[in-house]
C-alpha cells in the first residue's frame, strides 16, 4: 500500500530530523508507482491530516512530515545554512585533492550530503581512488587535511567543520558487500553527493569524477530492490587505463604497511579489506536498528 510506504519514508527521515521533498519521498518509496499516483496519495493524506505539507513554512518548497513534527522544518532551514557554511570551509580541501589523479571521486555523505548538518557536525567524505591506489589516496587525503588543519582525529570530541575521512573505495571494487546491503546503506548510497554536482566546488577534471560516480551507481543497482522508483543510468563499468608504475606500486605498498600498522594499534569496528576502508566515528546504522 502506497500510503503506508509513504509513512515509512517519513518515519525513517524523522530519525534525522529531516523533512523530505516530493522527489525524495517518491525516490525512497518501497513500492513501485508513478509520480502522478504518489502525488495524488500525498495530497489525500495531507487533506485527511495524516501528514503535513510544509510548503507554507518553506516558500517554494513542498516538504512532508509526520503530524506533530513541524519543528523539523524550522530546524531544516537552519541546517541548510550550516551546511553551506561547512562547504565553504572545506572548499580548498576538495579543490586541492581533486588535482591528484589517484583520487577519482570526492563525495559527501552523512548530514552534509542532505544539507542537514548541525553547527557541531563534521563533514563526512566518501572517496573513490584509482585502481590499486587505495592507500596512496588515503594518505594524500590525510596529508592535505592535516596541512589545512581541518582533519578530524581519532577520539576528538569537538569536530565542528572538520574533515572526517569515513570511507575509501578502490575503483576495482565499487559494490557494497552483501552483508552491508540494508535499508540504511541503500539510503547512504543514493544520498551521497559528489562534489562535482555542487556548483560551489570548482574541482579539477570533473569528467573523471562523473565517470567514477556513474560506475559506483552501476555497481550498486541492488538499491533498486529497496527503492524500485529509482532509475540508475545504464553505464557499463570500465576498467581504468591506469596500469600503474613500479614506483607507484612500491609507494602504495609502503603506504599500506604504514597505515595498517597505525590502524591495527587502535582497531575497533573498522572494516578493512584490500579494496575498501570503512571508518565509523559514530555507528548510526546500529543506532537506527535499535530504534
Amino acid at each position: 500500500m502506497i500510503q503506508q510506504s509513504i509513512i515509512n519514508v517519513l518515519v525513517y527521515f524523522a530519525n534525522f530530523d529531516y523533512a523530505p521533498s516530493f522527489d525524495e519521498v517518491y525516490s525512497f518509496l518501497a513500492k513501485k508507482t508513478s509520480k502522478k499516483r504518489c502525488s495524488e496519495v500525498l495530497a489525500s493524506m495531507v487533506e485527511k491530516k495524516l501528514i503535513r505539507n510544509t510548503k507554507y513554512l518553506i516558500p517554494h518548497t513542498a516538504r512532508y512530515t509526520l503530524r506533530g513534527h513541524g519543528i523539523l522544518v524550522k530546524k531544516q532551514i537552519n541546517r541548510k545554512v550550516q551546511t553551506q557554511n561547512k562547504f565553504k570551509k572545506v572548499n580548498l580541501f576538495v579543490r586541492v585533492l581533486s588535482f591528484f589523479p589517484q583520487i577519482q571521486l570526492i563525495g559527501f555523505s552523512g548530514s552534509c550530503a542532505m544539507h542537514n548538518a548541525t553547527k557541531g557536525d563534521d563533514v563526512d567524505f566518501f572517496i573513490i581512488t584509482e585502481r590499486n591506489r587505495l592507500w596512496t589516496g588515503r594518505i594524500m587525503s590525510i596529508f592535505v587535511s592535516q596541512l589545512l588543519r581541518i582533519r578530524r582525529k581519532r577520539l576528538q570530541k569537538k569536530v565542528s567543520d572538520l574533515v572526517c575521512l569515513n570511507m575509501f573505495f578502490d575503483r576495482r571494487e565499487l559494490f557494497i558487500p552483501k552483508y552491508k546491503r540494508n535499508l540504511y546503506t541503500a539510503h547512504e548510497v543514493m544520498q551521497m553527493k559528489p562534489a562535482f554536482q555542487n556548483s560551489e566546488f570548482k574541482i579539477h577534471d570533473p569528467e573523471r569524477h562523473r565517470k567514477a560516480y556513474a560506475e559506483f551507481l552501476h555497481e550498486n543497482k541492488w538499491v533498486q530492490e529497496f527503492f524500485p522508483n529509482i532509475k540508475i543510468p545504464k553505464t557499463q563499468s570500465k576498467k581504468s587505463d591506469n596500469k600503474g608504475t613500479l614506483i607507484g606500486d612500491l609507494f602504495e605498498l609502503i603506504f599500506k604497511k604504514i597505515q595498517l600498522y597505525r590502524i591495527n594499534q587502535h582497531k575497533t569496528k573498522e572494516i578493512i579489506t584490500h579494496t575498501q576502508l570503512w571508518f565509523f566515528p559514530e555507528d548510526f546504522e546500529k543506532k537506527l536498528r535499535n530504534t
